[in-house]
């Protein structure tokens, strides 16, 4: 349109939105309105303008204070521009996943939530398939004590940076001294390289 109005984006084309949601005939029409109503510009650019203040900040926040998590909220702010925070539901193989914060292409997740379950390879990618942002809270030291969970996190953070999702957390130590147990001491090398790799936008 040639005048000048209010404007709206989305990560995803009118037809992709609420792919897979429940209940999604009901959205139909409402995307049928919107192609009839408005504009639709494909923006084509590999510059994500939101990020525009953020080249080069630290995204890795430790050790896991209220000020890191200050830090990762107010990362969540800039991110998210004012759209409304909810609950998303990625359905998984015939299972419902709960991301109880999300907005604007930018998942919350909890550590607890997505690597002491048993989580695999499709339920990390589902996120990549809805999100361009990943923040995670509550990453703790891993030990003998937490090994299962932590070959979970080394396996989402192989996926999203395999995927270029970009990731912010806060965590009990720096990437180098997250792991301290023995047995995946070899392996977790390269999950620390990917971090220190991902803490910079």
């Amino acid at each position: 349109s040639s005048s000048c109005g209010t404007g709206a984006t989305s990560n995803w084309p009118p037809d992709d939105l609420y792919k897979d949601g429940l209940q999604r005939d009901a959205f139909l029409p409402f995307i049928a309105l919107l192609k009839n109503k408005v504009d639709i510009v494909e923006l084509n650019s590999a510059k994500d303008y939101r990020l525009r203040d953020l080249n080069g900040q630290d995204t890795f926040f430790s050790p896991d204070t209220a000020q890191s998590l200050q830090k990762l909220e107010s990362l969540f702010k800039d991110l998210s521009q004012g759209h409304t925070v909810q609950r998303t539901a990625l359905p998984v193989q015939g299972r419902m996943l709960t991301i109880e914060k999300s907005a604007a292409g930018v998942a919350w997740l909890d550590f607890a939530t997505w690597c002491n379950k048993a989580l695999g390879t499709a339920d990390y990618l589902a996120l990549t398939e809805h999100f361009h942002t990943v923040l995670m809270t509550g990453i703790p030291l891993l030990t003998a004590d937490n090994e299962d969970a932590a070959k979970r996190f080394m396996l989402l953070i192989d996926i999203l940076y395999e995927h270029k999702i970009r990731l912010a957390c806060v965590a009990a130590s720096a990437p180098g001294t997250l792991y301290r147990g023995n047995r995946l001491t070899f392996e977790f090398q390269r999950t620390a390289s990917r971090l220190t790799e991902m803490r910079v936008w």
